[in-house]
């Protein structure tokens, strides 16, 4: 090779490289997919294309000095100019990487950091551990969910890059091309060879195969301040916001909300993430010149240029590259040359991928079904979350694993009060982003399905309104609040599976129209802690199929304006603990139809203001256990009609004021008030077993007949006279 010459080689695997290069022109950037464009010359005007396309290829230039690979895969070629004697073709050279620009994907990622999940894509889309390299120094927060929603998988992986600070570049050699990510300076490595690249000016009087012929430098104004917030629910008076300030500029500040980080110090991460993205551009060169090892992600140092405060090192941030040489009929080839255009940024500034790659916002709301573990019909945490199954979620196995948990909007949401209704697994749920945002959503709402029917049937049962949910597990039944609005049938309806607590702090009240019916199919317990009032405007029956207890605690009044009828169809039993009066304002009829026993431990009195008439249909036992007092105001009159019997134990006295008179028959006795006693009778027999004595101021025997004075001995007649007529 002639010095200074360089040569261009573009081979296909496969291909028997029928063609000579004529023409190069390639980019490639930090981030960026490269993209080469490769004119070929060939005799062969009938190329077959299909063994080209797809397969892995190789490009070199090469010069005296150094040499530079191209290795990736053709993605286009196409017949481009025929001409007398030669045929040009143009070879489309791009990385294997490139080929995820053409996969369209929805996938949810779930607990994993973002080298993890850019790990996953790559391998996912056929690349392996020999086509790409990740190096990261900074520490990735694990992403609780994480969703490539309608983008190409190298859309997604952008997209992480921007938002962590990571950025990517490749690496060529003979055999291979790597995808390289990283996060800190010390991924980018040297150029190769030489690293120290000198500054010649273009037609200047030194020359060097390998320079820099042009190169500039600006600096410009940006943003000089980021402040980041978002919102933790979980710790919703927690501040997270977070900030980061250049040594200039601070007045431009850039302000972001929801950068979705859960902590303080996540947040100030962010903030100087941001800011370094910002700053990316604030002092930026671009040069020319034909160093072919000049590579996107390498650093090199600048020498010999007129300003010293040039002559540092660069981090190479883009390469464009030219080159051409002439190719006609049979004839030698004629070189033509190579060179370079370039941009770079003082390899002491951080690279940060610049946020140019739109997060993918889904058109308005979606719906999706509520999943959890197999054999449970409920799945819910602390906060009444909730996982869903996408429609569009081709991965997901409709369980525990298919979402993170989804916070679920209430009527009401307050501290320790509010409304809590949970989806349950099976249900069709709405579902809103919060910000837009495919990696934030929020259940805004359920709706009915073909498999999930509303509980009254449509549209005839129209009218009705209801809350009604379903035992679980299991189901078959349920508790419901039914409104029903149809006219003349208008009616709330509440029904409880099982139990029904009411509670009222303070007052209740309760009005009904018209009927109230309780009915209870056990037992009832009703307990007022103060008092109770009832008033009832007309009839009140109460019908105890068993028995009735009631308990006073203290006194009782029954008021009953008129009639008062008890029916005790066996016995009935009275205990009073001290006194009872009974006050009966006209007549008191006690009928019974047995026996009848009155026990009075102490005394008792019976007063009637009027007569007392006592009618005993058999026999009547009167036991005193102590004395027997009877007073009567007026007139008593005793009737018996067969015997009467009197035993006295002990004395009997009887004392009447004016007179007293016992009538048997035709026989009398009377006593009056003087002390007179007369006895009559048809015979008069005084018989005495002992002495009979008459005795008196004076003793008179009269009679209308005769007189017999008979005696089994002597009859003895002594006094101070006597005289027998």
């Amino acid at each position: 090779m002639a010095d200074g010459a360089i040569e261009f080689d573009f081979a296909v695997e496969g291909a028997t490289d029928p063609w000579r290069v004529a023409r190069i022109e390639g980019h490639e950037g930090i981030s960026r997919l490269f993209h080469f464009r490769v004119t070929l010359a060939s005799t062969d005007a009938a190329l077959a294309f299909d063994g080209l396309v797809g397969q892995t290829c190789l490009l070199t230039i090469r010069t005296d000095a150094s040499t530079r690979y191209i290795h990736g895969i053709v993605a286009r070629f196409e017949q481009h100019e025929e001409g007398r004697a030669v045929t040009t073709y143009l070879a489309t050279v791009v990385p294997r990487a490139w080929r995820l620009q053409h996969r369209h994907d929805y996938r949810i990622f779930q607990e994993a950091t973002a080298p993890e999940i850019i790990d996953k894509v790559l391998r996912a889309a056929g690349l392996s551990s020999d086509d790409f390299r990740i190096s990261t120094a900074m520490t990735h927060d694990r992403r609780e969910y994480s969703v490539q929603y309608a983008e190409t998988d190298w859309a997604f992986i952008s997209r992480l890059m921007e938002e962590t600070g990571m950025f990517c570049f490749f690496e060529h050699k003979a055999d291979n091309h790597v995808l390289v990510f990283g996060d800190a300076p010390f991924v980018h490595e040297p150029i190769d060879g030489p690293s120290v690249v000198p500054y010649r000016a273009a037609g200047g009087a030194l020359a060097a195969r390998e320079a820099v012929s042009r190169f500039s430098m600006a600096e410009e104004v940006r943003p000089g301040k980021v402040t980041v917030r978002d919102y933790n629910f979980q710790k919703p008076s927690l501040s997270l916001e977070g900030e980061a300030e250049a040594d200039r500029d601070t007045d431009l500040e850039v302000y972001v909300y929801a950068t979705e980080h859960d902590l303080p110090e996540e947040g100030t991460q962010l903030a100087k993430l941001r800011l370094e993205q910002l700053q990316l551009v604030r002092r930026t060169a671009e040069g020319q010149g034909s160093v072919l090892r000049f590579m996107p992600g390498a650093t090199f140092t600048l020498e010999d240029h007129g300003r010293e405060s040039f002559n540092r090192g660069y981090l190479i941030t883009r390469v464009d590259h030219f080159g051409s040489r002439a190719v006609g009929g049979e004839s030698q080839e004629t070189v033509v040359g190579y060179s370079n255009r370039f941009q770079c940024i003082p390899d002491d500034v951080p690279y940060r991928t610049p946020v140019q790659t739109p997060k993918p916002t889904p058109r308005g709301i979606q719906t999706a079904i509520v999943v959890g573990p197999a054999g449970e019909e409920i799945h819910t945490d602390i906060y009444g979350r909730v996982k869903v199954q996408f429609h569009w979620d081709r991965k997901g196995r409709r369980n525990e694993q298919s979402s993170c948990w989804m916070r679920v909007s209430q009527i009401w949401a307050g501290a320790a009060w509010g409304s809590m209704y949970i989806p349950r697994i099976g249900h069709e749920v709405v579902i809103d982003f919060l910000e837009g945002d495919p990696d934030r959503p929020l259940i805004v709402g359920r709706v009915y399905h073909g498999a999930n029917v509303p509980p009254y049937a449509l549209p005839a049962e129209k009218t009705k309104s209801t809350i009604k949910s379903d035992t679980s597990p299991g189901g078959g039944g349920s508790n419901e609040l039914r409104f029903e609005d149809r006219r003349g049938a208008e009616e709330i309806y509440l029904h409880a599976q099982k139990d029904w607590n009411i509670e009222v702090e303070n007052d209740k009240t309760q009005s009904v129209g018209h009927d109230e019916r309780l009915t209870v199919g056990h037992d009832r317990k009703k307990r007022i802690d103060n008092s109770q009032w009832e008033s009832i405007g007309a009839f009140k029956t109460t019908e105890v199929g068993e028995d009735h207890n009631e308990k006073i605690g203290a006194n009782r009044s029954l008021g009953v304006v008129k009639s008062e009828s008890v029916d005790i169809g066996e016995d009935a039993s009275l205990k009073i603990g001290q006194s009872r009066k009974t006050d009966v304002g006209k007549d008191d009829i006690e009928s019974v139809g047995g026996k009848r026993e009155l026990t009075v431990g102490g005394e008792e009195t019976v007063k009637v203001g009027d007569r007392a008439t006592l009618e005993v249909g058999s026999k009547r036992n009167t036991t005193i256990g102590s004395d027997d007092s009877l007073s009567v105001g007026g007139t008593e009159t005793r009737n018996i009609d067969v015997d009467a019997t009197e035993s006295v134990g002990a004395k009997k006295t009887v004392k009447v004021g004016e007179k007293f008179t016992l009538e048997c028959g035709s026989g009398k006795i009377i006593v009056d008030s003087s002390g007179k006693i007369t006895v009559e009778g048809s015979d008069i027999t005084v018989k005495g077993s002992g002495t009979v004595k008459v005795e008196g101021a004076k003793v008179e025997v009269k009679s209308d007949g005769d007189v017999s004075v008979k005696a089994g001995s002597n009859v003895k007649i002594s006094g101070s006279g006597v005289d027998i007529n």
